[in-house]
């Protein structure tokens, strides 16, 4: 139940705002199912966003740790370096000091396609 106090914490507001677009969606269209059945789901974007505090960029490093395969600091940045991921790196530090970050967006959308390319290989495989 949204009371007023976690209504400002930001999964209040998260959960606020989708609750608002399909509101919005259906008085738009005038279709009353609209879209109802995907409002309740939460999308990769919006879980990853949660796991990883709001924040836009999250340290390669971390993103490693959770999604990649054990790998050196030294392999990771030579990756990331000539961008050998599946999702954009961008360096905030130097050549000698580098500090990678993973744009969020970028990192919700390489989840999915690995996902949608396992859920073929599964679906072949049967």
């Amino acid at each position: 139940m949204m009371t007023a106090k976690n209504m400002l914490t930001p999964i209040g507001l998260m959960m606020s705002m989708a609750v608002l677009h399909g509101n919005l969606t259906r008085l738009v269209t005038g279709n009353p199912y609209h879209n109802r059945q995907r409002s309740d789901e939460m999308t990769t974007m919006q879980l990853l966003a949660m796991q990883y505090g709001f924040k836009a960029m999250i340290p390669l490093e971390i993103v490693a740790k959770d999604y990649l395969t054990d790998i050196s600091k030294t392999e990771l940045h030579r990756k990331a370096k000539e961008q050998k991921f599946g999702f954009a790196c961008v360096n905030t530090g130097t050549d000698k000091r580098p500090r990678y970050l993973v744009p969020l967006e970028n990192l919700a959308s390489w989840l999915d396609s690995t996902k949608k390319e396992t859920e073929l290989d599964h679906r072949a495989m049967q």
